[in-house]
């Protein structure tokens, strides 16, 4: 057993009463987790604006964050690059931005640039990250606005746009799923509404809807062979957009969030098939844990928060082969491991039009 892999066990003891030992199916991916950790190490960069737009005589002024993707912990010394790309993904300004603990400040000066209004894109990285595909890269659209003329009101939406997220990845004929749903109108903003899955006679099978962001959620158990379909009217119309097809037999995993635990389920719709499957758990490629089916029909298992460091949780189901077959992700809000809470203050309650705002920040 290798020095990497005895690590990790000490780290699954922390939750589940779980060894690994060289001969387990789950040793061979974690394994695998573990050495790409540490031989591929990578790093987050972010990019904070004082402004959500800018005319094309402002200076764009912003403070660069880079820190290490798996710890969070700030870089202590390094150069990151900032550039402005043009409509066209041309770049028309760069500014290399000395990173110290974690951070670094810079500015780009748009009336010297001459450039013409339009939507602009922000592109942060350190020559480090170069290594590997540039989807790890910062990247945010800048809207650049002529500050001489307003700007044509946008034609209202003429569509709905809905796509499907079932739990897991896919749907699984006979079986309960859960499937997120995400509804926008023709200009990507979310819309809240309400409609009805049917199949494909018309008939109705379940109500749903969108809420927050035009996000929702809804269980269902699809027949083999038989489509659903998501109804909903907008605006005088009526809109159907095809749910995913059901597969005909599949693996399930499902997390819940009731905020003191995560409780995690999977099953097939074969029960055979769950026997030696197995759950490994980690957080921004740390290993943090492994849930075995142990010769179950099912895997079912309670995380308790309160042990498990906030962000985000990836709990990845691997078949009696050690094969990948779903993943999940979840969200912990762990207050205990919670940054500080500060207060600030100022000195009045309003002030004019571009003056100088003394405020004091305190820790709460």
């Amino acid at each position: 057993m290798t020095k990497g892999l005895k690590i990790l066990l000490l780290t699954t003891t922390l939750f589940f009463p779980i060894l690994l030992t060289a001969q387990d199916k789950a040793a061979e991916p974690v394994q695998k987790l573990g050495d790409y950790v540490s031989s591929r190490p990578q790093e987050k960069i972010y990019i904070h604006f004082d402004k959500p737009f800018y005319s094309i005589t402002d200076n764009i002024w912003f403070k660069v964050y880079l820190v290490n993707a798996i710890s969070h912990l700030p870089r202590k010394d390094a150069l990151a690059y900032v550039e402005l790309l043009n409509p066209k993904g041309r770049v028309v300004a760069r500014r290399n931005i000395q990173i110290l603990d974690g951070g670094g400040y810079g500015d780009i000066e748009l009336a010297v640039l001459g450039l013409n209004a339009g939507k602009y894109t922000m592109r942060a990285y350190t020559n480090y990250m170069r290594n590997f595909d540039k989807s790890f890269f910062f990247h945010q659209e800048i809207k650049i606005v002529d500050g001489l003329e307003e700007e044509a009101a946008p034609e209202p939406p003429q569509k709905v746009v809905m796509k499907f997220f079932p739990e897991g990845g896919e749907l699984v004929a006979g079986q309960v799923n859960y499937v997120a749903v995400k509804a926008t109108t023709g200009d990507d903003r979310g819309l809240n509404i309400a409609g009805a899955i049917v199949d494909s006679e018309g008939n109705k099978v379940k109500d749903f809807k969108t809420e927050v962001f035009g996000m929702g959620k809804f269980p269902v158990i699809p027949d083999p062979g038989k489509p659903l379909f998501a109804e909903v009217e907008y605006e005088g119309e009526t809109f159907k957009f095809p749910l995913p097809a059901p597969l005909e037999k599949g693996y399930l995993l499902a997390v819940r969030n009731t905020g003191a635990n995560l409780i995690v389920v999977a099953k097939h719709s074969d029960e055979a098939r769950m026997a030696d499957a197995f759950i490994v758990i980690h957080q921004r490629g740390e290993f943090l844990g492994v849930i075995k089916a142990n010769g179950k029909a099912y895997i079912q298992s309670a995380l308790k928060s309160a042990n498990l460091r906030g962000g985000i949780i990836t709990f990845t189901l691997f078949n009696g082969d050690g094969l990948p077959v779903r993943e999940r992700i979840a969200f912990v809000e762990n207050q205990v491991q919670s940054q500080k809470r500060f207060s600030i203050n100022t000195n009045k309650e309003t002030y004019r039009n571009r003056e100088k705002v003394p405020m004091s920040l305190a820790e709460l």
